[in-house]
């Protein structure tokens, strides 16, 4: 029999999170974009494949970010397995494309992948298509949408506002680049630029695996808990912490297993234990490589406030599973 807690921790999960009103809307731009993209013969020669990620194709978005999109441009180097990875002076990754038998607009002299020369790259092929399309997308009979671009740094955003009272929708197109991860028995791998300060910003990527990510999130009570660690974190004002953190938490601390023998409460408690554990530590692991600290960017200040926060609502949140008379406006506090 579930618990005073744990019914409320579902009840709070399913009340703050997105319905996904606006996934046909979503879809219907999306698919209009990336057409148009293809119409450019350079563009069709690397596009492979497209799909959303983040906490909207998660099904874990907050209500208050609704028509917020993240779509995986999937760029396949003709012999993409010859990519070689080496590391950069910041942790992250090196591109080494030397024994591709072809010259790539996003390579430079040194023969690496140029973060800039691909964020330029696609730029251009977005303002083209501006310049080229018909930007505004009918996704219904008395809806239309006007779509606008702006390269944010690692994004490559389109805005798309309604002739109506509707919400603005914004998708963050983010190009990935096919590799092979030696020694891994995962498949589909890719890179994506990642500019942090005091590197060699121009040459390092990051590994990612974005649809064994949402494998990851089918199951239920695994969703609902990204949820609520969100929640919990915009209600104690951890700006700093974002969703790629949890995310790297619940795949890093391999909290997927965790969950395979615990219920909501459990898992929800144990996430928590082990976010404290990473701010108190000033280190909290990339998923897929140990050597990178997801937290390095944020100052030891900060991390020390965080400290006392998350160390509070434990201890409190910890003894709520063994509380019959719980009542859903003590639990909702730590959430609003």
């Amino acid at each position: 029999m579930s618990t005073p807690f744990e019914c409320y921790l579902e009840d709070i999960a399913d009340d703050y999170s997105d319905t996904g009103e606006y996934w046909p809307s979503f879809k219907a731009i999306k698919e209009h974009v990336v057409q148009r993209l293809n119409y450019d013969y350079e563009f069709r020669s690397y596009f492979k494949d497209s799909f959303p990620f983040g906490p909207a194709a998660h099904g874990t978005q907050l209500y208050g970010d609704r028509g917020k999109f993240s779509v995986t441009l999937e760029l396949e180097i003709p012999h993409y397995k010859e990519i070689a990875l080496y590391g950069n002076n910041d942790e992250y990754l090196k591109l080494c494309v030397e024994n591709v038998p072809h010259n790539l607009p996003m390579e430079d002299d040194c023969h690496y992948i140029n973060r800039w020369f691909l964020q330029q790259w696609l730029k251009d092929k977005f303002l083209d298509l501006l310049k080229s399309s018909n930007m505004s997308v009918a996704v219904s009979y008395c809806q239309t949408f006007s779509l606008s671009y702006q390269l944010r740094g690692m994004r490559h955003t389109i805005f798309a506002k309604p002739n109506s009272d509707s919400k603005e929708l914004i998708i963050d197109f983010v190009p990935a680049i096919k590799v092979v991860k030696q020694d891994s028995s995962i498949d589909f791998w890719h890179a994506i630029p990642k500019l942090m300060p005091d590197s060699q910003a121009n040459y390092s990527f990051m590994m990612s695996n974005t649809r064994y990510e949402k494998t990851l999130l089918e199951d239920n009570d695994l969703k609902n808990v990204m949820i609520l660690m969100q929640l919990l974190c915009h209600a104690k004002g951890l700006t700093k912490i974002r969703y790629y953190h949890l995310m790297n938490l619940v795949l890093a601390k391999k909290i997927d297993f965790f969950a395979t023998e615990h219920s909501l409460q459990y898992i929800f408690v144990e996430i928590l234990r082990e976010l404290y554990n990473a701010i108190y530590d000033e280190h909290l692991p990339h998923c897929w490589d140990d050597d990178i600290n997801l937290l390095s960017n944020i100052s030891s200040k900060v991390l020390s406030d965080y400290e006392i926060i998350l160390d509070k609502a434990y201890d409190t949140l910890s003894t709520y599973s063994d509380q019959e008379n719980l009542s859903y406006a003590r639990c909702l506090s730590h959430f609003e």
